[in-house]
This record gives structure tokens, sequence and C-alpha cells, in this order.
């Protein structure tokens, strides 16, 4: 990979019941790409996904986050929301949402570390801080709708949505706190193809709308290979190889894990 990394990873390993999910991972992400991870099921995409984000703690390694409002950060002990206000953001494979709550207030609430101006009092009381901060919230919350095409339906609960629509409310909803990285694991699954094929133009607006790095573990080839600027192949735990999407989907250990093809001589 080329250009300044935004975050570097080196030897993670984490096993499950003397299973290695992570076999000794070293990979750096380059700052102001989308970045596209393939491989089998199993491969530990959601894993490596979920010790950047901090769901999960690694055996041993280092997870660096380059750049923060805090200079270079080094993850591995921080907790989640720590993980968020360094500027990481993440997308589940099943939307995560309060469902009973309108889409529009999900996208206020998100913002709560923006409301700097608030207070207990000053919220019950209404005085001007909290005015400023709600409106900040709403009009950002209003913006982020309008980006991701949902603007007709910001007062509707997320249980009414189909699930093409709850995986565009998670995303506004991550969209919405600002992430400098971006992690989204198989934004496709689940949704149509009609809507699978408007789903690259629009991650490729919210990387320019956000300035941000985008991570994205995927099995829809033809969008994966279509966004990426870099992708990276796992297979059991390890990192097969990394570079330019025709490059990766040629390597014969990609064609023999992931793609059930032999390798040939």
């Amino acid at each position: 990979m080329t250009g300044r990394p935004i975050i570097s990873i080196a030897g993670v390993r984490l096993s499950f019941g003397g299973v290695a999910a992570l076999d000794g991972v070293d990979l750096e992400v380059p700052e102001g790409q989308i970045v596209g991870i393939i491989g089998p099921n199993g491969a530990g995409k959601t894993t490596l996904f979920d010790c950047i984000s901090g769901f999960r703690r690694p055996d041993s390694g280092s997870i660096t986050l380059h750049g923060s409002p805090q200079g270079d950060v080094e993850l591995t002990s921080r907790a989640p929301y720590e993980r968020t206000a360094l500027g990481i953001g993440r997308t589940f494979q099943n939307a995560r949402l309060f469902k009973s709550m309108p889409i529009r207030d999900i996208l206020r609430a998100v913002q709560h570390d923006r409301m700097k101006r608030s207070g207990f009092f000053r919220s019950v009381l209404g005085l001007g801080g909290s005015v400023l901060d709600e409106q900040e919230v709403t009009d950002r919350a209003d913006e982020v709708l309008e980006l991701v095409g949902l603007s007709a339906h910001g007062d509707k609960p997320a249980m009414e949505l189909s699930t093409g629509m709850l995986r565009l409310c998670e995303l506004a909803a991550v969209v919405a706190v600002r992430p400098r990285l971006l992690l989204l694991d198989e934004p496709s699954s689940g949704i149509a193809q009609k809507e699978t094929e408007a789903l690259g133009p629009l991650l490729r607006r919210l990387a320019e709308y956000l300035n941000a790095t985008l991570l994205m573990i995927e099995h829809d080839m033809p969008l994966i290979m279509g966004i990426s600027d870099t992708m990276i192949a796992m297979a059991g735990g390890r990192v097969i190889t990394v570079g330019p999407p025709a490059e990766v989907r040629e390597h014969p250990e990609v064609l023999t894990s992931y793609l059930g093809a032999k390798a040939t001589a």
C-alpha cells in the first residue's frame, strides 16, 4: 500500500478455544482510500473489525490509529466509545438501531457528544447554548438524511423501514458522528440487487462528504471490485495479499481459497 496510513495493525492474534481467528495480522490502511476486504467465511474479517472497533481485545499485537486529535493512539486498551470519540465509526452485518424511534431522532441521539454547550440544567430550561446545540444536531441529521436519500422518511420509526432502508439508516447514523475511519461490515447484506447497484456511488459520496477512509468487508464481488482503491484478501485468520483490485483478484491463493478455483503452476 502507498500513502500515509490512518491505522496500523501489527502482529494481531486472537484465538477462541484454541482456534486462531486472527493469526498474526500485519496491515496498514492508507488514509483517504476506499479499502475492500474479501475472504471466505471464517477468514477473520469481522473479528478484525471487532478488534479495531473495541468489541474484542486481541491476545497479542497492536492496533495504532494515526492522526487523531490525541495524536497516534494505541487502541487495544481503549473502550468502543473512546474509539468513536477518536474518529472510528462502524456498521454491522445486521443493522443495530433503536427501532421504535423515528430515524431523525436516531441521528440526533448519536450526536450526543456534540452537545458541548448544553448540560442538564441548560437543556431543561431551554437556555442559549442548549438551543444552539439542538439546532446543530437537527440540521446535521437532516443533512445526512438527504445525503443517503431518506429525507422523506425522517419521521418514520425505524421498525417501519424495509431492510434496504434500515441499512441506509444505520449508515446515516454512523456518518452523523463524523468518523475519520469508517468500518463497513457487508453493507450490501440483505438488500435487493437494484439497491446494491446504487450503493457503490453512495459510498463514494459519503467518503468524499466525510473526507474519510472507508474499510469495507463485502462478498458482492462486482461492488467491492468496482469501488475499492486497494483490496485485502484474508483466509485462515491471516492476510494473503494486498494490492489493486485487479491484482488481488488474480492472486493464486485468492483464486484457491476464495473464488474456488485451482491455482495454476
